[in-house]
């Protein structure tokens, strides 16, 4: 803003200079013609205009008869309308901008006309046209809607509006959500915006509210394509229907063949289901206050929101009778009915509207009023409607969606009586209501019971997909923005307005899809090989017999008693219990090492104990930066450190017996100045040489002998590194659930950081076993021993059910580590069998399905394809885990 504010002094000067020319009473161009003709007239609303006579001006403003005249007087511009100059308008069919030849231009024969168009407010002269069949009064109407003026009346209008300024104004209440009145008020201010003369200015305010209302109800059936008979194109869509739909979802005659939704594999039912968001919101009321009986919607029936004469019967015999006992929440965690302030309805006669949106590309589908809050019957009626768009003929057309996923912030109570309402009130949709699934939106869901958020949750619905169900409070943001210029409106005139607000609203989402959904597809195509990598190595590293067992498992939840269980849920154990199970998994872990090494060879347990022995001393190191601050501590400490000292001593005695080569070095480490040198002590195992000095020093059987030993160190890291970022998780979740006060905060606290110190040394363990193996086997990098950062020990948390933002991440590859290594040979060949056996079935499924579509030209090849991906997927790692696999 720097550089601008230099620029303020030429800025001026320029405003200055653009408010007069240096012409001005100088003589006209047509002084030839005209003696006397001076240059009196500028006109700001041309370009380029250069100043002029009042006669030259009519001539070149015969077609652009709402430009303002600025007429010098001498003092200053005074601004004039056109007819002031002599201009007189003709409205007619055929002469254009030319005279009507048998009109009557006399003085007193005109007609004075308001003429409002977006650079002002025009008090100018008109003549209707006089020919033959086209000078009756009722004529007006339509010879001013040939001059593209909308008149303010039918019967001998004397106001007219320009279709410029219609649009205009029509553009800029979507948008920004401006008022008539805010709009007028502006334009008055461009005829005038100074002083007393605004009050000389005429105020069209009453008839632009009428008319701009008609011109917007128009608007929308032309664009709708009734005009066209659009309706013999979309049999199945509601007749005259003015609703943007979505052109997304699928819908059967439109966007997906019949045969397709009869003839669909059950893999790929998620493609012909329909996703809806119910949602209610209270920033479009109506006060109550006195209304006009003939003011009634002009789109009636045509839009979001139902018949009235229908509506206010279901109102008066099922909404206002509904009992407020069926709203109590059993959820108490979340209620949005019961949670709303009535205060803030006083004086409302309607409280709110509920809609229905697509639940993937967040279009209206239905909208109706509320009179009382949110109650379920209004839910109700805006849900059946809704899903009425799409069976207009039949309900065979409804049908043709296999499922409905429906997403409501209190669907955990919406569904308990749903069935019995609908078969009350709407029998004609009753066979459909078991094929609507009810859940909760992903935000919505933290503030429902543990149970809902398994029994409701989208992330646990089989074809749900990445659908949040959030997408309708993102529409409520901008529709609230109405809220205060509709609630003020009559009946009729409120409906037409949101009507309009939200079909603009329908329309801007559609313009913006194609970018959105290619978009989503390259997310989606960057994240799938990752996330099918993710699921087989889980699968692998879990083994067969976890994986078939899992597998047989219903993901369904189920009532057990009065609570819900499902296999999704995790029951947290005690926080003692969490700690014992830590210790007995590294107690197994070392109990089975000890088996193996009595078996080994004397090499072999020199170099485990000394595998050992760093390790202690990493620990030890780990311990000794942090600085002991008790007594307790330091006494610790130092008999950590002697007994590292007396196990060091011991065991160089057995490596200059294995090792004589590594006498000299081995002397030079006798400990002699231990108290200063064994923080630094470096045990020259064959992993501390390069590959060249392993040679001279005759290390290379003992460097084979440690590298084995070395990618089982880091094999038991990883694992052990698994379990203790679970056990943490775990533990969190017992101190959130039943630590209370200092004392309990504090214990579990220290159990947390417990398993965090671990977490740390085994993560550390396994950077070290990582740089050994790569020593050794003399490279840089291994596919098989990866860097391990903090993101790769990210995983979601377990314990809770799924948070938002989970959808998009992966685990870390920590926990798909091992691929087969913990398998025998015969697992290894019956999982190899069983990955081609699916392959060939996903493979023979594909084709099947491919075949039938072809054959009736009904599924498109892309839906083939996911199948064919698939058993492309199975066929390459099984014919990778077919080959050499590493012990």
């Amino acid at each position: 803003m720097v550089d601008f504010l230099e620029k303020f002094p030429v800025l001026i000067d320029y405003l200055l200079a653009g408010e007069s020319h240096s012409a001005i009473d100088q003589p006209c161009s047509c002084a030839a013609t005209r003696p006397g003709a001076l240059r009196k007239i500028l006109c700001f609303d041309c370009s380029y205009f250069e100043p002029c006579c009042s006669d030259c001006f009519l001539e070149s403003h015969r077609n652009c008869p709402t430009h303002w005249a600025h007429r010098w007087n001498g003092q200053f511009f005074d601004k004039v309308d056109i007819s002031e100059l002599g201009y007189v308008f003709t409205f007619s069919h055929a002469h254009g901008a030319q005279r009507c030849p048998n009109g009557d231009y006399g003085d007193k024969k005109h007609l004075n006309f308001i003429l409002v168009d977006t650079n002002g407010v025009h008090q100018t002269k008109a003549v209707f046209c006089a020919c033959a069949n086209h000078g009756k009064p009722e004529d007006r109407f339509t010879e001013l809607l040939h001059c593209r003026i909308f008149p303010a009346t039918v019967a001998r209008p004397e106001t007219g509006f320009t279709f410029g300024l219609l649009e205009d104004f029509h553009l800029q209440t979507l948008t920004s959500k401006k008022s008539p009145y805010d709009y007028i008020a502006a334009i008055r201010r461009k005829t005038c915006n100074a002083g007393p003369d605004l009050h000389e200015v005429p105020n069209p305010y009453v008839q632009f509210l009428r008319v701009q209302r008609v011109f917007r109800a128009v608007t929308a059936i032309k664009r709708g394509g009734q005009v066209h008979g659009i309706d013999r194109f979309f049999l199945n869509r509601p007749p005259g229907s003015v609703v943007v739909p979505c052109f997304v979802c699928p819908e059967p005659g439109f966007n997906v063949p019949d045969r397709y939704w009869i003839d669909i594999h059950e893999d790929f039912i998620h493609l012909v289901q329909l996703a809806l968001m119910l949602d209610g919101h209270f920033g479009l009321q109506r006060f109550g206050k006195v209304d006009d009986p003939d003011d009634v919607s002009l789109l009636k029936g045509k839009g979001l929101f139902p018949l009235d004469e229908l509506y206010n019967e279901y109102v008066r015999d099922v909404v206002a009778n509904e009992e407020e006992a069926s709203h109590k929440s059993s959820c108490s965690n979340f209620n949005a009915v019961e949670m709303q302030n009535r205060l803030k309805f006083r004086g409302c006669v309607i409280s709110g509207v509920i809609a229905v949106e697509c639940g993937r590309h967040c279009i209206f589908l239905s909208m109706v009023d509320l009179q009382k809050g949110e109650r379920f019957a209004n839910a109700d009626y805006a849900l059946m409607i809704a899903l009425r768009r799409f069976m207009s003929s039949s309900l065979d057309r409804v049908k043709f969606f296999k499922r409905f996923i429906t997403t409501y912030d209190v669907a955990c109570q919406f569904e308990v009586h749903f069935g019995e309402r609908i078969f009350k009130s709407f029998p004609d949709l009753a066979p459909i209501v078991d094929l609507i699934n009810f859940l909760v939106p992903k935000m919505h869901l933290d503030g429902h019971k543990d149970k809902c958020k398994y029994r409701f949750a989208l992330n646990y619905f089989q074809g749900a997909g990445r659908t949040h169900g959030e997408g309708i409070e993102q529409s409520w943001a901008e529709s609230k923005q109405s809220g205060g210029s509709s609630r003020q409106m009559n009946h009729g005139h409120r409906h037409d307005t949101i009507i309009d607000f939200h079909n603009f609203w329908n329309w801007v989402k559609f313009e913006l899809m194609e970018d959105y959904l290619e978009s989503h597809l390259i997310d989606a195509r960057v994240s799938l090989q990752g996330a099918i990598d993710h699921f087989f190595g889980l699968s692998i590293s879990r083994g067969k017999e976890n994986v078939v067992a899992w597998s047989k498992l219903s993901t369904e939840p189920r009532k057990v008693g009065s609570d819900w269980e499902s296999v999704y849920r995790f029951l947290v154990p005690s926080r003692e219990a969490v700690y014992l199970s830590l210790v007995q998994s590294e107690t197994k872990r070392s109990e089975a090492e000890e088996i193996v090494m009595k078996t080994q060879s004397v090499e072999t347990q020199f170099l485990n104990t000394g595998l050992k022995l760093q390790e202690r001393h990493r620990r030890y190191l780990q311990r000794f930066k942090k600085s002991a601050n008790t007594d307790s501590e330091q006494t610790t400490l130092a008999r950590s450190r002697a007994a590292l000292l007396g196990d060091l001593r011991q065991w160089r005695k057995t490596q200059l017996q294995i090792m004589p080569t590594l006498e000299r070095l081995a002397l030079e480490s006798r400990l002699e100045s231990a108290e200063v040198f064994v923080e630094r002590e470096i045990l020259y195992l064959p992993s501390d040489f390069n590959s060249t000095d392993r040679v001279k020093l005759g290390l290379q059987r003992l460097a084979d002998l440690e590298l084995r030993l070395r990618e089982g160190e880091a094999n038991d890291a990883v694992l052990a590194l698994c379990d203790t970022i679970a056990h943490k998780m775990v533990l969190r979740e017992v101190k959130k659930s039943n630590a209370r006060g200092v004392t309990q905060n504090t214990r579990a606290t220290k159990f947390i950081r417990g398993v965090e110190f671990k977490r740390a040394g085994h993560a550390a363990q396994y950077r070290k076993a990582r740089e050994a193996v790569l020593e050794l086997q003399n490279v840089k990098e291994s596919a098989n021993y990866p860097v391990l950062t903090e993101e790769d020990m990210y995983a979601k948390n377990a314990v809770n059910a799924r948070e938002l933002g989970d959808g998009s991440k992966t685990d870390g590859w920590i926990w798909r580590y091992g691929n087969l290594k913990g398998l025998d040979k015969d697992e290894r060949d019956a999982f190899v069998i069983e990955s081609k056996f699916r392959v060939s079935e996903l493979g023979n499924t594909s084709d099947r399905l491919f075949q039938r579509s072809v054959s009736n030209g009904s599924v498109p090849r892309q839906t083939w394809n996911v199948g064919w991906r698939k058993s492309k997927h199975w066929k390459k790692s099984s014919d990778a885990l077919s080959g050499p696999v590493d012990p």
